[in-house]
């Protein structure tokens, strides 16, 4: 986009048309469903307040988003949870300097099938249970049987932020975890008596029954280190470092908590 821009520019000069011509702000920025309400907020006053200027918001999911701030086929990534493995490795390799302004948090929540006895879960066995050395149900005082995993691909924000909350960036789920699509997910589990598996917390329903977290001799929820642990972010990321207009328009972004669209899943 930047460079489109650039190569415009200097086309007019050649012509001899007034630079002007092709240098009104055009924005594009790509990415989740979740940061759409807010984006199109800011899109509407920032074009109101700039006459001219235009910003095109798309929606995709949080791969998509990066692939593109990283072609250059978008000017802001509108991401939800952590950057996948392969993108970091990108960035790394090619040494970018990107940077990122969160938005709001979003909370994370284990969920089982509605049958199952437990009503809680510490953080340490859950995540024992999502590193595979806790699993069977009796050894969380349930009933016997096999945990089964359902996750969704690290390639996702969502997979990537609970990975990295289970066993670190580094780590490894357990092996006899199965990668599921986010929308056969709780459908899955609704079927699968000893299954596990998340949802965002505003994603709960009464399809399954949501467990909670606690650290040892704690009330549930109320640990810093379990609200710290099971959140993620809501995050615009540009290039660094980026265009005034860039810079100009995130400004107009609101922060806080984020009004998700009925019957949109992030």
């Amino acid at each position: 986009m930047k460079r489109w821009i650039q190569r415009a520019a200097a086309s007019s000069v050649l012509l001899g048309l007034p630079a002007q011509a092709v240098a009104l702000p055009a924005i594009q920025a790509r990415g989740e469903a979740a940061l759409l309400p807010v984006v199109q907020q800011a899109a509407e006053r920032y074009m109101q307040h700039t006459p001219g200027a235009t910003v095109t918001v798309v929606r995709g999911n949080t791969l998509f988003a990066m692939k593109s701030l990283l072609q250059g086929s978008a000017d802001i990534a509108m991401v939800q949870g952590n950057i996948p493995g392969d993108i970091r490795q990108e960035i790394q390799v090619r040494q970018l300097k990107l940077r990122h302004v969160v938005i709001d948090y979003q909370r994370m929540t284990p969920v089982v099938h509605p049958s199952n006895p437990l009503n809680s879960i510490r953080l340490d066995h859950l995540q024992a249970v999502f590193a595979g050395s806790i699993d069977n149900w009796r050894m969380l005082g349930g009933r016997a049987g096999p945990i089964v995993l359902l996750v969704e691909s690290p390639a996702q924000g969502l997979g990537q932020a609970w990975k990295e909350a289970m066993v670190g960036e580094s780590g490894r789920l357990a092996r006899h975890a199965r990668m599921v699509s986010a929308q056969d997910k709780l459908a899955l589990l609704t079927k699968n008596v000893n299954g596990i598996s998340f949802v965002l917390h505003d994603q709960l329903s009464l399809a399954v029954k949501a467990l909670q977290v606690t650290q040892i001799g704690t009330e549930p929820h109320t640990s810093t280190s379990v609200r710290d642990t099971l959140r993620m972010p809501i995050s615009l990321w540009v290039e660094e470092p980026a265009s005034p207009t860039v810079n100009d328009f995130i400004q107009r972004v609101p922060r806080g908590p984020i009004a998700l669209q009925p019957g949109v899943r992030p």
